[in-house]
């Protein structure tokens, strides 16, 4: 018997779920084009999510009025397999009602922030969304969880049938070991599961990443994966955080680059692209270099190949995305300020505040981020920027740092 986990079975209903195209005419912001902007660039997570809820509201009621409904399983960390434990049960159908309701809180959260910002006068694209931690999928306080409880994969399978609920082919490939690596908080852990989830390793040694293949990787499809048919066909995937939206506008911006510019570009090269664009991508990439980044272990690009002979010397690339110094003692201001100093977006907020009356090194603020003199102003004029992006991927470093700093 083979166990199925309910983040599997969840995907695999959501993705046949038919998606809605959005369209700005159905927003009453018709004459603001930042709140337009707003909309649209939410129009696929804003499908993702009713995909999903649609999807935990169906299973929900399929096992709910089932009356022979499959026994819930769990991971048993001592056996180190997949189990019987109809004791999660209620854990899980808690999982699946928060997931069900999680469209509606999230629409609820953007119309609040529409609000706030039009009170303030503030760019809503500039400004993050504050939301219950609680409304992520899945819920903070049980990361993870939803892929280490689920069922056996033959009886949700019948029960699904018996309730005729479509859902695309479930495709389970991580060993429950991976998952339970990946559980673990510390960066070893992190780094264990993506190179066996995603073959980070392998993708960030090579020397010349495609635009496709970069584009796909941003996504969370491993290129390698060739028994995943969303690897064969990336606009028809949907995962958690990215969808088709968000696969085509990094593969345009990455093609259009390559096109301008052809030069051999490594993974990491195009994640500092796909940064500094402000494209939104995948966050396991993030996590990735993060521990990497904590643990000080370099990401080593395989030697390139030239036609007179072929280069041995190993290069050694650090996180590009290292908000520059510069700016600490403007954030640590903004810290001081914010209701919150460890949340980003309180933090951005009075950061946003401080750029507007030019404290420091910053000269305002627009659609782009948080304008400064840097490198790139004393040098050419142009203001630097300091993006929403590059404020958390900074306290993420700073909070991983704290962790494992001798006591």
């Amino acid at each position: 018997m083979e166990f199925i986990s309910l983040h599997t079975v969840l995907n695999g209903i959501a993705n046949n779920i038919k998606p809605l195209s959005y369209t700005a005419e159905e927003i009453k912001f018709k004459d603001s084009a930042p709140y337009i902007e707003f909309w649209r660039n939410a129009y696929p997570e804003m499908d993702r999510e009713r995909r999903l809820s649609e999807a935990a509201r169906d299973l929900n009621m399929a096992l709910q009025r089932s009356t022979n409904p499959p026994q819930w399983w769990a991971y048993d960390d001592e056996q180190g397999f997949s189990v019987e434990d109809e004791s999660v049960a209620p854990e899980g159908m808690e999982l699946l009602k928060k997931a069900t309701t999680l469209s509606n809180r999230k629409q609820d959260a953007r119309a609040q922030h529409i609000s706030d910002c039009m009170e303030r006068d503030w760019d809503p694209n500039v400004i993050e969304m504050a939301f219950d931690m609680d409304a992520t999928w899945p819920p903070r306080q049980s990361f993870f969880r939803d892929h280490q409880i689920g069922f056996e994969l033959g009886a949700i399978t019948k029960l699904l049938e018996l309730k005729k609920i479509k859902h695309s082919p479930f495709i389970n490939p991580f060993s429950m070991s991976q998952r339970v690596a990946f559980a673990d908080t510390g960066p070893e852990g992190i780094i264990a599961w993506w190179d066996g989830a995603m073959n980070a390793s392998v993708h960030f040694k090579r020397v010349a990443v495609t635009p496709n293949h970069a584009a796909m990787l941003l996504c969370q499809l491993d290129p390698l994966d060739k028994k995943n048919p969303n690897c064969i066909d990336p606009e028809g995937h949907s995962n958690d955080q990215t969808g088709a939206g968000e696969f085509n506008a990094l593969l345009y911006a990455f093609e259009d680059l390559e096109r301008a510019q052809p030069q051999n570009r490594t993974l990491q090269d195009w994640v500092c692209i796909a940064q500094r664009e402000n494209r939104k991508y995948h966050d396991w990439i993030d996590d990735y270099l993060l521990a990497l980044d904590v643990l000080k272990v370099p990401t080593a690009a395989e030697p390139r190949l030239t036609e007179q002979k072929s280069v041995m010397a190993v290069t050694k690339h650090r996180l590009k995305s290292r908000a520059p110094a510069i700016l600490t003692a403007e954030i640590n201001q903004a810290k001081e300020i914010a209701l919150n100093p460890q949340d980003a977006q309180c933090i951005w907020g009075e950061l946003c505040k401080l750029a507007e009356s030019k404290t420091g090194v910053m000269i305002g603020y627009s659609s782009d981020g948080v304008q400064y003199r840097g490198k790139k102003y004393q040098k050419d004029g142009v203001p630097d920027v300091f993006t929403l992006q590059n404020l958390r991927h900074r306290i993420k470093r700073e909070s991983a740092r704290e962790s494992v700093k001798p006591r």
